[in-house]
C-alpha cells in the first residue's frame, strides 16, 4: 500500500460492528460477471491517499469494480458568495463531501434517496449523532463516512515562552478565561475570534444559540446569557476578536512564529507543525463540541447505485478498510485493536485523548443560516455599547 498521511487527524470514522462479529443484513450488491466502474468526487484534499489505499483493498475483494476518484478543485467548488457550485458535479456515481456541500447536492436534486439503506449498527460514541448526520426533512441525502469535531490547537514550546501553563484536556471555561488573559498579558499570538467559540462557550453553560427542536431562538435563557457573559467580558478585554459574518480567523498579539493556542474551523482540523490538539473547555452544563461530518453520497446520475451503495457501505464497517484510513489518522470507532492501534501511532497520544473526550460530548454543529446575522446582532454587546436585555428582543424578533 502507498504510504499513508495524515491530512485530517480528527476526522472519525463512523462504524460498529466490532471485530469478528457479523454485519446487519442489508441489501446484497446484485452478483455480476460485468465490469464496473464508479466515479467518486471528493472534496480537495479530503484525506487522499488513506482514501486510495481504502479504495484499493474494496477493489481486491471485487474484482469485477473499479474507483476512480475525481478531485475538486476548491476554487471550482464555490461560488463567489460562497455557496456550493453544484454546477461542478454533473455526472458519476459517488461524492464524499461536508455535509454542508453535500447538502447543497441534495437540495439541487443531484442525491439519490438512502433513507431505505441498512447502514451497519454503529458504535455507542457516534451513535447519538448518527441519525442526524446526513439527513434533511426525514430523509437520508447520504451516509455519515466520518465525523469532525471542532478542536484547539495549542503549541507548547510557545506557552513555555510566554510563561503561561498548558491547559490541560479537562480545562473549564474558568481556566480558558484566566489562559487567555494571562497570554494577553505576555503578549503570545494567538488566534481566536467569536464566531469559531461563541456556541460551544454557550452549550458549555447549557445553552444554545438556536433551539432545532422548537425551531426558536433561545441566547435570551439565563444559561445562554451566562455564556454570551463570558464571551463579552473576553471581547471587551480585547482578548478575542468579534466577528460578522465573513471573517475566519485573526492573529492576536505580537509573539514570533506558530501561534500560542487557534481555534479551527470545521473540516479545516489540520495539525500545524509543533501544535497540539486540545478539547474545547468545560462548563456547568458540561463540555459541548461542534462537530460536522463528511458524507458520501450517490449521485442521481450514477448508472450503478446498487454498487456505489455497497461502496459506501463497506467503507464504514469493513475492518481492512478502516486499518487502512486509520494509519491516515482517522479514528475507527469499530472495536478492532490493530485499527486503533494504527491511529494512536499515526495522531499521538495527546491528540488521541482530546479527540476522544471531544467525541464523547459532540453535537452536530449549527446549521441555521442565520447565525452569523445572530453574532452581528450581538457585537454591540460585545464590545460594550448595550446590554443584551438592551439588544435581544429585537434581535430575536427580527429572526424569526
Amino acid at each position: 500500500m502507498r504510504k499513508l498521511i495524515a491530512l485530517c487527524l480528527t476526522t472519525v470514522l463512523l462504524a460498529g460492528c466490532s471485530a469478528g462479529t457479523k454485519a446487519p443484513a442489508g441489501p446484497a450488491p446484485k452478483a455480476t460477471d460485468k465490469p464496473v466502474e464508479l466515479t467518486l468526487h471528493v472534496a480537495f484534499g479530503s484525506q487522499r491517499e488513506a482514501l486510495d489505499d481504502a479504495i484499493e483493498v474494496y477493489e481486491n475483494k471485487h474484482p469485477n469494480t473499479k474507483i476512480r476518484v475525481r478531485e475538486l478543485p476548491m476554487q471550482q467548488m464555490m461560488t463567489k458568495d460562497g455557496a456550493m457550485n453544484t454546477a461542478v458535479i454533473e455526472e458519476g456515481d459517488l461524492v464524499l463531501l461536508p455535509e454542508g456541500q453535500a447538502l447543497s447536492l441534495w437540495n439541487a436534486g443531484k442525491l439519490r434517496d438512502l433513507s431505505s439503506v441498512r447502514a451497519p449498527q454503529l458504535g455507542e460514541l457516534a451513535a447519538p449523532l448518527f441519525d442526524e448526520l446526513g439527513k434533511a426533512d426525514g430523509k437520508r441525502y447520504g451516509l455519515p463516512v466520518a465525523i469532525t469535531p471542532g478542536m484547539l490547537m495549542y503549541n507548547a514550546d510557545a506557552f513555555a515562552k510566554a510563561g503561561v501553563k498548558v491547559p490541560t484536556v479537562d480545562w473549564t471555561v474558568q481556566e480558558f478565561e484566566q489562559t487567555l488573559g494571562a497570554l494577553k498579558a505576555a503578549g503570545a499570538t494567538y488566534n481566536l475570534t467569536s464566531g469559531l467559540l461563541i456556541e460551544p462557550i454557550v452549550r458549555a453553560y447549557g445553552g444554545q444559540m438556536y433551539d432545532p427542536a422548537r425551531q426558536a431562538w433561545a441566547f435570551d435563557t439565563p444559561e445562554a446569557k451566562a455564556g454570551l457573559g463570558l464571551m463579552g467580558r473576553l471581547t471587551k478585554a480585547g482578548i478575542i476578536e468579534v466577528e460578522g459574518g465573513a471573517k475566519v480567523r485573526v492573529m492576536i498579539g505580537n509573539g514570533p512564529g506558530a501561534p500560542t493556542l487557534t481555534a479551527l474551523p470545521l473540516n479545516l482540523n489540520v495539525q500545524m507543525p509543533g501544535m497540539t490538539f486540545l478539547p474545547y473547555p468545560k462548563g456547568p452544563g458540561g463540555r459541548s463540541v461542534p462537530a460536522s461530518a463528511q458524507v458520501g453520497g450517490v449521485l442521481s446520475t450514477s448508472a450503478n447505485p446498487e454498487a456505489a451503495t455497497d461502496f459506501l457501505k463497506e467503507l464504514i464497517s469493513d475492518p481492512t478498510m478502516q486499518m487502512a484510513l486509520a494509519k491516515g489518522g482517522v479514528r475507527p470507532l469499530i472495536n478492532d485493536s490493530k485499527a486503533l492501534a494504527a491511529w494512536t501511532e499515526a495522531v499521538g497520544d495527546q491528540t488521541a485523548r482530546a479527540t476522544e473526550l471531544s467525541l464523547q460530548d459532540a453535537y452536530v454543529g449549527s446549521q441555521v443560516p442565520a447565525l452569523a446575522e445572530a453574532l452581528t446582532g450581538l457585537e454591540p454587546f460585545f464590545k460594550g455599547t448595550a446590554t443584551l436585555e438592551e439588544i435581544v428582543p429585537g434581535l430575536i424578533a427580527r429572526l424569526k
